[in-house]
């Protein structure tokens, strides 16, 4: 019985396949059929924040100005940030959400300020659909990024592999801590 995750794209450290062969023949069968039943409700569960983002965008831009917040409490309980996250989710991803397959709503908003890069990985399912796929796929295109600046800005100066080896973990170290501040 096949996986219901593709995995030949990823790359050995990523995989994270569960080992069906470690079941009796009645649980494996259980298992992978919630496996894929669940799969089908995170997509569409991403399908539908999208949609709710752009239920409420339309509804935003009908309502007098000053009126938006009031409707979407009152009749939807959401609060400011909940609304501007769903809006973001579809203005980002909108008519794309069907290429991420079964993503759950967490990693799907980690991805909102993603580089296209990383989101071409996660299509091409060479980023495991977690969140802290998501984060680790950013921080390394952030430090590439980074590194990249860095070597084409100081063209007189290139440096060797320990300098950039210093550099990745000085971003690393930075990013820690900013993420502790926040």
């Amino acid at each position: 019985m096949p996986t219901p995750r593709r995995q030949d794209a990823q790359e050995p450290d990523q995989q994270l396949a569960f080992d069906y062969s470690l079941l009796d023949e009645e649980t494996r069968h259980f298992v992978y059929q919630k496996t894929v039943e669940t799969q089908g409700y995170l997509k569409r569960t991403a399908e539908d924040v999208v949609c709710i983002g752009l239920n409420l965008r339309a509804v935003k831009d009908r309502l007098p100005h000053g009126h938006f917040m009031a409707w979407a409490k009152s009749e939807l309980g959401l609060s400011r940030q909940s609304c501007q996250n769903f809006m973001r989710v579809a203005e980002r991803f909108g008519e794309r959400i069907h290429r991420f397959g079964a993503i759950p709503v967490s990693a799907l908003y980690e991805l909102l300020d993603a580089p296209e890069n990383v989101l071409k990985q996660i299509e091409e399912q060479q980023i495991p659909l977690t969140r802290p796929a998501v984060r680790a796929a950013k921080e390394q295109a952030r430090q590439d990024t980074v590194v990249e600046h860095y070597l084409t800005e100081s063209s007189e100066h290139m440096p060797d592999e320990d300098e950039a080896m210093q550099l990745r973990q000085r971003i690393t170290f930075l990013e820690q801590e900013r993420l502790q501040l926040s």
